[in-house]
Formats: C-alpha cells, structure tokens, sequence
C-alpha cells in the first residue's frame, strides 16, 4: 500500500499542464519471474507524456481507469460554464 501511495505523490507532483495538454499513454511491462521488481516511470517529450508500469498490473489498471474516467468527465462537461 505504501508503494502505491509513493506512486501517486510522484504523479501528482507533475505539472497538471503537462498531464492535461497533449497525449497521454500508460503501458505495462509484465516480465518473467522476480528478476525485475516493480516500478513506475514518467516520461515526457514535446506533448507526450508516457507512463510506464513494470511487474505491477493492479496499478496499471488504476491509471488507466483514472484516465478513462477523466475523459469521460471531460468529454460529458464539454462547453459547461463553471463558476
């Protein structure tokens, strides 16, 4: 649990301009055996923001339901006025 929480303190401390604007891709690695432990890394290039996941299936499900949901929110709320 405590990973998890490390994770999401490292994506949240990303400038949201740069998770917001441009392309975001979320991939994961699954290797054989134990040789290769779990991580998490952030990679940004001109508007491409890629999130690689390695040996760690849960929280790759978790990014992406997390970005699927935030489309959804954008894509529901286009053109609404917030005040």
């Amino acid at each position: 649990m405590n990973n998890v929480l490390k994770t999401f303190e490292m994506f949240l401390s990303l400038p949201l301009s740069i998770i917001r604007k441009g392309l975001v891709q979320v991939m994961h690695v699954e290797t054989e055996g134990n040789t290769i432990e779990k991580s998490l890394s952030v990679i940004t290039q001109n508007d491409v923001t890629s999130i690689n996941v390695v040996n760690n299936y849960k929280m790759y499900n978790l990014l992406t339901s997390v970005m699927y949901k935030r489309q959804m929110y954008e894509k529901n709320n286009a053109g609404k006025i917030h005040y």
